[in-house]
């Protein structure tokens, strides 16, 4: 199975990171974050990072913008690609919020 589409699970600093270098690298990431605000906390983070690489020489600006074209911030789980072929949970440890996920 060829992997292209790929939704994260939270936005934190495991989530961001993850969908950053999964976007980065081509893949259309959906981040699954229920928090509006936590969300656009971590899409912040992943931009601030690739400002980062730009500073370094390590990725262009075009490489920037294809990266943040690759994401997209989903709220709502009826919103979540069906075709997705890789789920990546990563949200804060909480077992029952865990749980819920997965039902």
């Amino acid at each position: 199975m060829k992997i292209e589409k790929i939704i994260i699970c939270g936005a934190g600093t495991m989530g961001n990171g993850i969908a950053h270098m999964f976007a980065l690298n081509g893949f259309q990431v959906q981040i699954y974050e229920v928090n509006l605000q936590n969300a656009q906390k971590g899409l912040h983070t992943i931009i601030l990072n690739l400002d980062r690489q730009i500073k370094k020489g390590l990725i262009t600006e075009q490489q920037k913008a294809k990266t943040i074209s690759n994401l997209q911030i989903i709220n709502d789980a009826r919103e979540l690609n069906r075709d997705a072929n890789l789920i990546i949970e990563a949200i804060y440890e909480n077992k029952d919020v865990k749980l819920k996920l997965f039902k």
